[in-house]
C-alpha cells in the first residue's frame, strides 16, 4: 500500500499510516545513534525522523570509537532476531561485501543472548500441556546454545533418553512479520532513491531473507527434513543425524 493508490500522498503521510510505524521509528532511531542517517536522508525520510536525529545527534563515545563494520553489526544487533538473520544472510556473501564487514558479520552466526529459562518454560508447557515436571525428569535452565530464532536446552525423557529441545523465541513470528513489512519499504526505497544500493539487489535479498525466515520458524518442517537425512545417512557410518 505504500506505493500503491496512494503514490501522490507525501511519504511522511504514507509512513504515518504503516500499521508499524512505531517499530519503523525505533529501528530510524538506532540507525541514526550507530551514524547511519546518511540512509534515512538519503532514502527520503531523513525530515520525518528528525526528532530521532536530534536525539541522537551526540553519539555515545564507544559509539564513536567504533569502525564501519562494527557499527554494523552492533546495530544489527541492538535491533533484534530479523536483523541479525539479515546480518547472518550478508555474512554468507563475501562476493557482495567486503571481507572485513563478512568477517564482523560472522560473529553473528553464535553470540546470541538467550531469553529467560521462565518463558522458555511457559511455552514448553502451553505447546506440550503439561507441566516441565511431567515431561522431563530434568531439564538444564542455561541454554546449550542460542540463536536468533530459537535456543535449545538439553534435557531427559522418562524413558531416560537425552534429548534436545528447541524453543522459539516469545513472539517471535509477529516481530518477524513486522519487521519483514519494514525491511521490504527500506529495500524499495534504497532501490529507487540510491542507485549504488541497486547491484546489491536489496529487494532480493529482503525476499531471500524471508523465505529462509519462514522456512526457519515451520518447525514440523524442520523436523520432516531431519528424518529425511537421517533415511539418507542411515547406511553411512560417518554421520549421526538425532531422532525427532
Amino acid at each position: 500500500a505504500l506505493f500503491g493508490k496512494n503514490q501522490k500522498m507525501p511519504l511522511g503521510k504514507r509512513l504515518h499510516r504503516l500499521r508499524y510505524f512505531k517499530r519503523f521509528r525505533q529501528i530510524s532511531a538506532v540507525l541514526v545513534r550507530y551514524g547511519f542517517g546518511e540512509f534515512l536522508d538519503r532514502a527520503g525520510l531523513g525530515t520525518i525522523f528528525q526528532r530521532a536525529r536530534k536525539l541522537f545527534l551526540r553519539r555515545p563515545a564507544a559509539i564513536i570509537q567504533l569502525n564501519y563494520c562494527q557499527r554494523i553489526r552492533q546495530a544489527l544487533e541492538e535491533l533484534g532476531p530479523t536483523f541479525i538473520k539479515l546480518g547472518q544472510v550478508l555474512s554468507t556473501r563475501p562476493f557482495l561485501i567486503p571481507p572485513d564487514l563478512v568477517l564482523e558479520l560472522s560473529k553473528l552466526q553464535d553470540q546470541v543472548a538467550p531469553f529467560p529459562f521462565v518463558q522458555a518454560q511457559n511455552i514448553v508447557e502451553q505447546e506440550l500441556g503439561k507441566p516441565l515436571s511431567e515431561l522431563f525428569t530434568s531439564f538444564e535452565e542455561k541454554p546449550i546454545a542460542s540463536a536468533s530464532l530459537a535456543q535449545v536446552h538439553r534435557a531427559t525423557l522418562p524413558s531416560g533418553s537425552t534429548v534436545a529441545v528447541k524453543v522459539q523465541r516469545p513472539g517471535i513470528k509477529s516481530v518477524i512479520e513486522a519487521d519483514m513489512n519494514i525491511l521490504k519499504t527500506l529495500a524499495d526505497l534504497a532501490a529507487r532513491h540510491i542507485p549504488e544500493s541497486r547491484p546489491y539487489d536489496p529487494q532480493g535479498l529482503v525476499e531471500e531473507l524471508a523465505k529462509t525466515t519462514r522456512q526457519e520458524l515451520d518447525f514440523v518442517n524442520e523436523g520432516q527434513n531431519i528424518e529425511i537425512f537421517r533415511t539418507n545417512f542411515a547406511e553411512s557410518p560417518e554421520v549421526r543425524i538425532p531422532k525427532v
